[in-house]
């Protein structure tokens, strides 16, 4: 049998700073532990989690452009439409030679993790680099080894981001496999052999804190395309 405690009565904010403040509030009785969301935006409502601060689901991108703030080395043949090489939609971004790049728009601080989709199609070996401007430097954050089949795939970010660049760093070998790394995918040529990764929609999350003190940076959009 389970009893449902009343919320706690909520007392003055204090220790107010420009990254960190106090939650104070009155005990509870029977009460074990308590659960505190914080956000940002106006919007925010108890037990939302963690927020999205910017997607891309790349809708917009064509044969020669890449959407709007997005920015790449590549000229043509940008996009990949065929079944099984993009995520959750058609399309995505195809990074087809070896230090080709796509670079994010800038956002605001404070994101925390990049998540994306990407597919390696035939060999293995290949990897994806994925540097961030941090604090106006920029910085590698990762490097993620691709695989040949499309999976989701997770980065952590420094908080103080606000743009990110994806870029093919190895190229693929015939008959192995390989992870897949960031957001749209790229290809590029090994051994007489081409070797493609394709990537669609990736998104940052700030996630909830819990406890009475949090540190509270402001919500920023991350991209998550950086050359691989």
């Amino acid at each position: 049998m389970t009893a449902t405690l009343p919320a706690p009565t909520l007392a003055a904010v204090t220790g107010i700073g420009n990254d960190r403040f106090t939650a104070n509030w009155n005990a509870v009785t029977g009460a074990a532990s308590y659960l505190l969301d914080v956000a940002t935006s106006d919007s925010f409502s108890a037990g939302s989690g963690g927020a999205d601060v910017l997607t891309e689901d790349f809708a917009t991108l064509t044969d020669t452009s890449v959407p709007s703030g997005w920015t790449t080395s590549g000229a043509s043949d940008l996009d990949y439409t065929g079944a099984g090489f993009y995520g959750a939609n058609s399309p995505a971004y195809k990074f087809k030679a070896t230090g080709q790049w796509l670079l994010s728009p800038t956002f605001a601080t404070g994101a925390t993790n990049l998540q994306f989709w990407a597919l390696g199609n035939n060999g293995s070996g290949s990897t994806f680099a994925i540097s961030g401007l941090v604090n106006s430097v920029w910085t590698l954050i990762d490097t993620v080894s691709i695989e040949k089949g499309g999976a989701t795939y997770n980065v952590a970010l420094n908080p103080q981001t606000t743009q990110t660049r994806r870029r093919p760093t190895a190229p693929g070998r015939s008959g192995a496999r390989r992870k897949n790394p960031p957001p749209p995918g790229r290809a590029w040529r090994s051994s007489g052999r081409r070797t493609a990764v394709y990537c669609s929609p990736a998104r940052h999350r700030i996630p909830p804190e819990s406890g009475r003190r949090r540190s509270a940076p402001a919500p920023s959009p991350r991209d998550c395309r950086p050359p691989r």
